[in-house]
């Protein structure tokens, strides 16, 4: 008998063996489907929202012109803060991983079709747990009054929406997606979109915040140019009157010395001037333009548990088992 016969007649007996202890491996795959069915029903059911945004703001350049060699010259640095419309893409996700965001969205009031009821994540999360308040919530310091101290169930709620909310860039193509993943669906659409809004508005504020701060640093060197500029205005102006009928080359060379001082820092003063007004067009022009590529809605199915997938897998798992079961029986006896 050749090696392929053999291996044919024990594939053939491996079958047999199987096919007369079907019970077993019925039995078998019952009891894991039904560990399946218990699986999908113990499982809290998840529902995802998203929310797809276009991001557009300007290039960010800020054109200093001729001011850069002028003010190079002066002793002044305007390159602070040079890129107004510029957002870094981790500042999107690091908004909804932050502490005051995801306090705000556990302070917010939504209504959960699930209880009926208008609540607030916070009250949500505590109902359904079984965490005490040891510490009220806001507590403040006189001592440290920017420092506040959360109760236990606020840090519990905040770790459970920093897993449920989810929020990436695509930094080429300029676009902002938004996920929320929560058991109601109606309070993960709602949450989805208070996300949104508040995405929105804090890269707003953030861009114009940036821009406040170049356009007070230019208005500071406005201010001490100005100061220089009625300096050397007035040193000038008693040089010449103090020497009306001298004409020496001495004489000629300090005020030559004096009209270029006082050349170089009217012409700053009158660039800084300029580019003040720049300054406030291009705030206006960069706060980013946000579109909304595909609303909030509300979800009809759940994406999680998969049912399909855990039956699919208990039934395989069983049978595998069943399987094995059989060829060991066979193998005893």
């Amino acid at each position: 008998m050749t090696n392929n016969e053999s291996y044919k007649l024990d594939l053939i007996d491996i079958v047999n063996s199987v096919l007369k202890n079907w019970k077993i491996l019925l039995v078998l795959t019952g009891f894991s489907l039904a560990i399946g069915f218990m699986i999908i029903y113990s499982t809290e059911e998840s529902y995802s929202s998203k929310c797809v945004l276009i991001s557009e703001s300007g290039e960010g350049s800020s054109d200093l012109g001729g001011l850069g060699g002028l003010a190079s010259l002066a002793g002044i640095d305007l390159s602070k803060g040079a890129n107004i419309g510029s957002i870094n893409p981790a500042l999107y996700s690091s908004i909804a991983g932050s502490t005051p965001f995801l306090k705000a969205v556990a302070h917010q009031k939504y209504y959960f079709e699930i209880v009926g009821d208008t609540l607030s994540i916070y009250e949500y999360y505590i109902n359904e747990t079984d965490i005490n308040e040891k510490v009220v919530s806001d507590t403040t310091f006189s001592y440290l009054p920017d420092i506040q101290r959360m109760s236990n169930a606020e840090l519990a709620t905040i770790a459970y929406l920093r897993e449920r909310i989810f929020v990436n860039m695509d930094w080429k193509l300029g676009i902002v997606e938004i996920e929320v993943v929560m058991p109601d669906p109606l309070v993960s659409a709602q949450i989805a979109n208070f996300t949104s809004i508040y995405i929105t508005d804090y890269v707003k504020n953030y861009s114009q915040e940036k821009g406040r701060i170049q356009l007070a640093f230019v208005d500071e060197q406005i201010r001490e140019r100005k100061i220089e500029f009625d300096r050397i205005q007035r040193v000038l102006n008693q040089f010449k009157d103090g020497n009306l009928n001298i004409n020496s080359s001495r004489y000629r060379a300090k005020e030559q010395e004096l009209s270029s001082e006082y050349n170089l820092i009217y012409d700053v003063y009158n660039e800084l001037l300029k580019q003040k007004e720049s300054l406030r067009i291009q705030l206006n022009k960069e706060i980013p333009v946000f579109s909304i590529l595909e609303p909030v809605s509300i979800p009809n199915r759940p994406i999680k548990p998969n049912k399909k997938l855990i039956l699919l897998l208990s039934v395989f798992t069983g049978i595998c088992i069943g399987i094995v079961v059989v060829l060991f029986k066979v193998k005893i006896s």
